[in-house]
């Protein structure tokens, strides 16, 4: 069946390409409440902490949220806050703001120390922040895949501590690719996602939260899916969700970690990323194109390029050319500047992005321009 679909490539932080294995353990049916799947479900909750360093020993549980990544952000935001709570976040691009306006939606007393999508935030503008009003909590995006960054997270942790500020961290799409200890850094709620580096399917979140945080949430849920403490006493006492879980995806998920584990682990998962991200660099540059972030703030997640300046380029006709050729790539989402997105994470090897980056020459030459490209067909905003 799965090879009478048209071959894609996903050049996307997620949902990207999954292995057949993991495909395949989505092929069979089973009840949500059956003993079979509740085993399955502690496993996979408990593997999850494992990665993140900790151990329910260490006072750390992880909550599944049916969903996307943005669900289970809208559970802490909506579970987490009472009107004595305040919250200082962090942001420096598009899903930093999402966090934004969650906590504007639920009317959380918050401030944001806001910087240019290209560059770190400012430790010191934070830390003036946090001298001049306590704040019960910090939320943090770790990598903005808006432009690629990856932001100071020990710094962030760092400050948190010195402050005695609860640590939100949106871990979508670095858990499972960039290891992070919860335990060391301190961080009380860690929030990601199945469908990134984990390679496992849409469908499911998951919350990875300290004692001392879940406690906090007890009785502050306004929505009766979303609450965050009900779902994890149920889980507790029953091994079951409160609500119809997705179970296909959680059978994948476990499949998906067995394959993390073959694999070597987090580090070696990130040398991958890496190698794959560094042929992408070393191609795109080839053909003259100029990355949005200085080396050493780009992550191996994704990347931003600037697009040409000429008329005689259209991101919207690259796109289309790549798709009938089988690959996807993401359009850019930094405002103000011209820019595309291209992942380097999930079931896709160094010869993939060769064969990427010669389509994207191809369609170049075919536009009609000379490679590489010049300095002054480049966008020069950013």
């Amino acid at each position: 069946m799965v090879g009478q679909f048209p071959k894609r490539r996903l050049f996307t932080p997620g949902p990207l390409n999954t292995a057949a294995t993991t495909k395949q353990a989505m092929m069979r049916d089973i009840g949500s409440r059956e003993p079979e799947f509740v085993d399955i479900l502690r496993d996979v909750r408990s593997r999850l902490v494992e990665l993140a360093h900790a151990s329910p020993n260490d006072g750390y549980y992880s909550i599944p949220i049916q969903g996307s990544g943005t669900f289970a952000l809208e559970s802490v935001f909506s579970s987490a806050f009472s009107p004595k709570n305040s919250l200082l976040i962090v942001v420096n691009g598009a899903y930093g703001r999402r966090l934004a306006d969650m906590a504007t939606l639920w009317a959380i007393d918050h401030m944001t120390i806001e910087c240019a999508s290209d560059e770190f935030p400012d430790l010191e503008v934070v830390k003036r922040a946090l001298q001049k009003k306590h704040f019960s909590h910090i939320a943090l995006v770790h990598c903005e895949t808006s432009s690629g960054i990856v932001n100071p997270l020990s710094d962030i942790a760092r400050l948190a501590s010195e402050f005695g500020c609860r640590l939100i961290v949106d871990a979508m799409s670095s858990f499972g690719g960039i290891d992070i200890n919860v335990v060391e850094l301190g961080i009380d709620c860690l929030v990601t996602s199945a469908n990134k580096c984990l390679e496992g399917v849409p469908g499911i979140a998951f919350a990875i939260c300290s004692n001392r945080f879940i406690n906090t949430c007890r009785g502050n849920g306004r929505t009766v899916c979303l609450d965050l403490y009900q779902q994890l006493d149920v889980l507790e006492q029953t091994g079951e969700f409160r609500f119809t879980p997705p179970t296909h995806v959680v059978l994948a998920l476990q499949k998906a970690l067995d394959r993390l584990d073959e694999e070597g682990g987090i580090t070696l998962r990130h040398e991958r990323y890496r190698s794959c991200a560094a042929k992408l660099w070393n191609g795109m540059t080839g053909l003259g194109f100029r990355p949005l972030l200085a080396p050493q703030r780009r992550s191996c997640i994704i990347s931003a390029f600037h697009c040409p300046a000429s008329d005689a380029f259209s991101f919207r006709r690259m796109y289309s050319h790549l798709l009938t050729k089988g690959f996807v790539v993401y359009a850019g989402k930094t405002p103000g500047v011209d820019c595309f997105r291209i992942g380097t994470i999930g079931q896709i090897a160094e010869e993939d992005i060769l064969e990427l980056v010669n389509e994207i020459g191809c369609f170049l030459s075919a536009a009609g321009f000379t490679l590489p490209l010049r300095p002054t067909e480049l966008v020069q905003s950013g």
